[in-house]
């Protein structure tokens, strides 16, 4: 057991925490002009349609209610592959708000150029969150017994590693 830690108490097994993970794709066939993301109220400034995922990111990063270091995009370019915005550290291990896309400034070939963002994998607030790496928890299993389990994850998003098995 790790020397520094501090003991929880809990009836069940612990819920690790996930990170949620949403995509962003641009519909129809986007030759130029921008669009723009809206997170939790705020929007972005113009995103070009082109935009790799560093520029996505940059640009959520960008907004008041998104730290540094709290998403992470990977994917792009677009318009020909999608980008992924995972929401980690500060923002991580919880169910986000839908993030939503506004594509009425690009332009392309048809009328159908648009912005659709789908969640990819949905956040799941862990045990504790904002339990220390190393906290130890005590809990009991679908059969009664007793468990240890310790953090081997974020405060953020916590993982929960059984240690050894109580009688």
């Amino acid at each position: 057991m790790p020397q520094n830690y501090s003991q929880l108490v809990f009836d069940g097994v612990p819920v690790n925490g996930v990170n949620e993970v949403q995509r962003v794709t641009l519909d129809g066939s986007p030759t130029g002009g921008t669009f723009t993301l809206t997170y939790a109220g705020q929007e972005t400034g113009n995103i070009a349609y082109n935009a790799t995922a560093a520029v996505v990111q940059a640009a959520l990063q960008a907004l008041s209610n998104v730290e540094p270091g709290d998403v992470a995009c990977s994917g792009g370019s677009l318009p020909a592959t999608p980008v992924d915005v995972t929401f980690q550290n500060n923002l991580g291990g919880l169910n986000q708000t839908q993030m939503t896309g506004d594509g009425t400034s690009l332009t392309g070939v048809g009328d159908d150029e648009d912005v659709t963002i789908t969640t990819v994998t949905p956040g799941v607030r862990g045990t504790y969150r904002g339990a220390q790496n190393g906290c130890v928890l005590a809990a009991k299993n679908g059969d009664g017994a007793g468990v240890l389990y310790e953090n081997t994850g974020t405060r953020a998003t916590p993982t929960w590693t059984e240690l050894e098995e109580v009688v």
